[in-house]
């Protein structure tokens, strides 16, 4: 059970995190002295507002659910938390940018670093996290079975969720992740806008393409290569060598900018990558 809505945060740009199940904590006076609002769309028993937290639990679906051996864990679902922006429920399908984090880390807590740009672009933001894993049981299919999970249960809340196209972004490890999840969504032929590697010193693209044989389209997916000029672990040249390796696989839509800084996530670049998508979609329409 999530904690009392009592509980407040303040969280990126005027986004409030509430805590709780929607309506929990009012008195019966309180609610009779109320006036009667339409019903807004619900996630369970929460209800869908923008530019607020929602943590909600998904069922495994059946890709996850066949997971579970290879990881030896038991479990019935997995956690997810999206935030909406104003609009998104103007009927117009709404970006969702998938974030993901190093294997054995939980996905959630990374969403703080991408909430501003995604909101102040109009995007909603979206991730999945299984029960905590070591590193090396935290597999790229187990991954993809929560992150599938989570959609899943959130399109079943909101069909028209079905029509809103994706982007996948990490940062380091997560990084490396997000290009295999980006694959995963090309094999499933979800409209996907690109995928941000921020701190990146390694081709993932390549294999994750292989292993869920995403198909030649794939490889015409915008990819974003975000390095420090100052960091040791990815820095500039590895984004090139990251580079040079996806166009000898035949990645044709490969951006590679740095920045001033070390190993730590570029809230600007991550507004210049889904500005960069979106110029990309727009140039595939005309």
């Amino acid at each position: 059970m999530f904690p009392s809505p009592a509980r407040v945060l303040r969280w990126g740009l005027g986004l409030t995190i509430f805590l709780g199940m929607a309506g929990e904590g009012r008195s019966l006076a309180a609610e009779s002295a109320l006036p009667l609002q339409p019903a807004s769309p619900r996630l369970g028993t929460n209800e869908l507002v923008s530019h607020r937290l929602l943590p909600f639990l998904a069922p495994l679906n059946a890709y996850a659910r066949a997971q579970l051996g290879q990881i030896g864990i038991q479990t019935k679902v997995a956690q997810g938390a999206v935030v909406l922006p104003l609009g998104w429920d103007s009927g117009e399908p709404v970006p969702i940018l998938v974030v993901c984090s190093p294997s054995g880390s939980p996905a959630i807590p990374q969403m703080r670093g991408y909430t501003n740009a995604a909101l102040a672009a109009g995007w909603a933001i979206l991730a999945a996290d299984g029960p905590q894993l070591p590193a090396d049981r935290d597999t790229v299919l187990w991954n993809w079975g929560t992150v599938s999970s989570v959609l899943d249960y959130f399109q079943s809340a909101i069909p028209r969720v079905r029509a809103w196209p994706v982007a996948v972004a990490g940062f380091s490890g997560g990084a490396k992740r997000a290009a295999c999840v980006a694959a995963a969504f090309a094999q499933a032929r979800r409209p996907l806008l690109g995928v941000f590697m921020g701190g990146c010193n390694e081709d993932r693209a390549t294999s994750g393409a292989l292993l869920f044989t995403a198909g030649g389209a794939f490889q015409t997916t915008p990819m974003f290569l975000s390095n420090g000029t100052a960091d040791p672990i990815a820095g500039p040249v590895h984004g090139a060598s990251v580079r040079a390796q996806m166009e000898r696989s035949g990645f044709s839509r490969i951006r590679a900018d740095i920045y001033e800084g070390g190993h730590q996530l570029s809230a600007r670049q991550v507004s210049q990558a889904l500005a960069w998508f979106e110029e990309q979609r727009a140039a595939r329409k005309r």
